[in-house]
């Protein structure tokens, strides 16, 4: 709460102190759908249907509060959110299904937490997108007779039997894909065998979680680790 103070009229007055009182609705915070790490590229985040309320970007932890002044907090319900990029290319995408509560649903807690306002969205990697040093990384592209697919989910792993269910990375129009693999790094095996290659499964669904069969690679692709490695799907 910030104030400021006037005098009344007449020497040895008494003050005025007008409060200014802001209170939160709620934080929104985009994360890494594969990391969980704070996304720190800049994106324009409004509530659908009341898009004149426009939060304010904190950088030093990268969310969006909603807040209002000298108000109440408005009684909004479930209300869907918007996630658009600022930045083309844009190293994120959103896939939507973003939606919040406002107020916060509950008894807030007791002290009051910073956490009782948080909530954290996942967006995906794109193209643009570049891996810190030394992490695994597919940049992949999903095609049939040869033309892209979007709308799939792929799913990759060093053994077919533990392909995961999520993440499940997205194709975009064009049939692109990136999939994060930050656990896979280049490691010794013995004190002189360095193990700088894996082999990689791959699967992928429609947006249905109806399993697509695939023609070509053959699996498992060799991959080498700690670096980029662009791979197409080609599916049947």
């Amino acid at each position: 709460m910030t104030t400021t103070a006037e005098p009344l009229a007449g020497a040895g007055a008494l003050w005025l102190t007008p409060a200014v009182v802001h209170r939160l609705a709620v934080v929104v915070r985009l994360v890494d759908a594969f990391t969980g790490a704070v996304v720190r590229e800049r994106f324009d985040v409004r509530l659908v249907g009341h898009e004149w309320w426009t939060p304010i970007f904190r950088a030093t932890d990268a969310t969006y509060r909603f807040k209002v002044t000298n108000a109440p907090v408005p009684a909004l319900g479930a209300t869907p959110v918007r996630v658009t990029p600022l930045a083309v290319p844009t190293t994120y995408r959103d896939l939507g299904g973003l939606s919040v509560t406002i107020p916060r649903p509950g008894p807030p807690p007791v002290p009051l937490v910073a956490g009782y306002y948080l909530v954290d969205h996942e967006l995906w990697p794109t193209w643009a997108f570049r891996p810190p040093p030394g992490e695994t990384f597919v940049a992949g592209r999903v095609v049939r007779a040869g033309r892209p697919v979007a709308d799939q989910r792929v799913r990759a792993a060093t053994s077919a039997a533990a392909l995961p269910a999520a993440p499940a990375a997205p194709t975009d129009a064009d049939g692109q894909f990136v999939y994060r693999l930050p656990g896979l790094r280049v490691s010794a095996a013995t004190p002189g065998t360095v193990v700088d290659s894996a082999g990689l499964f791959f699967a992928v669904s429609d947006s249905g979680g109806a399993a697509q069969a695939l023609a070509a690679p053959a699996l498992p692709v060799t991959v080498r680790l700690g670096r980029p490695f662009p791979v197409t799907l080609d599916l049947v």
